[in-house]
């Protein structure tokens, strides 16, 4: 990694570069996970100058702190020094934005957190974390086992910046679970494909990694996260959210197997990778909260249709027939076409119409 130098200007490469502009701290905030590669992985704070030539994407970055960095690379895969960028950008917002507080054992993180809430600071992200719930909860007032030491087990607190308008913050705060989803997602992924790389290792390889309305994670067609959330109103604004995941890693076969589910068993990183791998819990959790947090900062410029694109090839069903359950006395059948950039789902009904749905539960057809 070369050092730049103090002035822009005297950063461009050897010949006229055809493209040129100066990018803002929000801007960079902006990109999102699969931009992150598209511009060789370069999140930071500061001032981000892109220059595209003929060979590829030459970026250069400087954060806050004074500490600039420059990298070339093809710009078709992240390069060793795009992954070191976005490597800094994550460990500089663990240290810089997120409070994490971990415990050993507790009730709920869920509810900690909903207790607690108001004692956080606005202007942080703080992340709840624990080895064992006594008292777990998921979606629709289920319970959520996780054995000891075995899972991630976490619940955010952020309030959405001042500077965005009402507006955007009512119209995306219930799309930030599918956020958390895409950020696990990537967490996921990158585990995998770190065993995956290891000398001798067979396991981590083909795995197909993609999320179900609402936001349920599934690897390679077993559930092994769930994603709960919860919005705190403030003044006609959804200001405050608090957003939990648990996350079965390395939770053996034997031991899933006791969980009773009708469609999509329940798995865990460790089940879907032959059941003997242990995977290395405080790694994939800080993993989990760096990624989030740069996920976030780009929802808070973009909104969901910045990631729209992106849950929409995670998608499970997309393109097949399901059953949709929007209350206790009504379902629908039709063919699931995504989620719009409202967060609403699209489903093409019998006779060719296309309804969407602010709410409801993908049901098993009897």
């Amino acid at each position: 990694m070369q050092q730049a130098s103090s002035e822009t200007d005297t950063m461009m490469p050897a010949g006229s570069p055809v493209w040129l502009r100066q990018v803002s701290e929000e801007e960079a905030f902006s990109f999102s996970g699969g931009q992150l590669a598209a511009l060789c992985g370069h999140f930071a704070f500061g001032a981000v100058a892109l220059y595209r030539q003929p060979v590829g994407l030459f970026c250069e970055t400087k954060r806050r702190n004074a500490l600039r960095m420059t990298s070339s690379c093809s710009g078709q895969e992240p390069c060793s020094a795009a992954a070191e960028a976005a490597d800094l950008a994550r460990d500089t917002l663990l240290r810089e934005w997120v409070d994490h507080r971990h415990f050993e054992e507790i009730e709920s993180t869920q509810t900690f957190v909903e207790r607690e809430y108001e004692s956080f600071d606005p202007g942080r992200l703080t992340a709840v974390s624990a080895d064992f719930q006594s008292a777990g909860r998921g979606t629709r007032d289920r319970v959520w086992k996780a054995s000891q030491g075995q899972s991630i087990l976490v619940t955010f607190f952020f309030r959405f910046p001042a500077e965005c308008e009402t507006d955007f913050v009512n119209r995306n705060a219930p799309n930030v679970t599918k956020v958390l989803a895409v950020a696990a997602i990537e967490t996921l992924r990158w585990a995998a494909a770190a065993e995956a790389s290891a000398p001798g290792s067979a396991s981590g390889q083909g795995l197909k990694f993609g999320m179900k309305w609402p936001n349920d994670v599934v690897v390679s067609g077993q559930k092994v996260a769930g994603v709960l959330a919860r919005a705190i109103p403030c003044g006609g604004r959804l200001d405050g959210i608090i957003v939990g995941i648990g996350i079965n890693v390395n939770t053996p076969q034997a031991d899933l197997d006791q969980i009773v589910r009708p469609v999509w068993p329940a798995g865990s990183l460790r089940s879907v990778t032959g059941d003997r791998q242990v995977y290395d819990l405080p790694a994939i959790r800080r993993r989990l909260l760096g990624t989030f947090a740069v996920e976030l900062r780009s929802f808070f410029s973009g909104g969901f249709p910045a990631f729209r694109h992106r849950v929409n090839e995670l998608e499970v069903l997309m393109g097949t027939q399901v059953r949709f359950r929007l209350s206790e006395t009504e379902e629908v059948d039709g063919v699931f076409e995504g989620i719009q950039e409202d967060g609403l789902i699209q489903l093409r009904l019998a006779g060719g119409e296309v309804k969407s749905y602010p709410s409801g539960e993908i049901v098993p057809r009897t």
